[in-house]
């Protein structure tokens, strides 16, 4: 049976459904506390492609504790290279948003990996 779209909500939740993994070179964190006390991490990445091609990427996190706040910065560093997997939405002009992504660092090929996003973006 063929279902329909109607609207842009509903896409929304369709796409956060499949799941994304990628590569991610990882650019910026930033940490906000919001107005109603709970906490939110974002992270802007880029992502490697199947064919090598590199998009921007970011990533949301909602820790509930500060514990968990201070384990994901301890965790995820800037320039840092990166597995992650999880539900992501994808809007017209935006980059790529993973929501809550399990993460794994790379270190062994990092510096490989490295030189593969540097040449991608040259």
């Amino acid at each position: 049976m063929l279902s329909v779209v109607n609207s842009v909500e509903q896409l929304g939740c369709l796409a956060a459904q499949q799941k994304l993994s990628t590569i991610a070179k990882i650019l910026n964190i930033e940490d906000y506390v919001t107005p109603d006390g709970s906490y939110q991490i974002m992270i802007d990445a880029k992502a490697l492609g199947a064919i090598g091609k590199v998009y921007d990427l970011t990533m949301d996190y909602i820790p509930s504790t500060s514990d968990q706040k201070k384990k994901l910065l301890q965790d995820i560093q800037p320039g840092g290279i990166y597995r992650v997997e999880g539900r992501y939405w994808v809007f017209a002009g935006e980059p790529i948003c993973l929501i809550e992504p399990t993460y794994k660092r790379l270190n062994l090929a990092e510096d490989v990996i490295k030189s593969v996003f540097d040449a991608a973006e040259a």
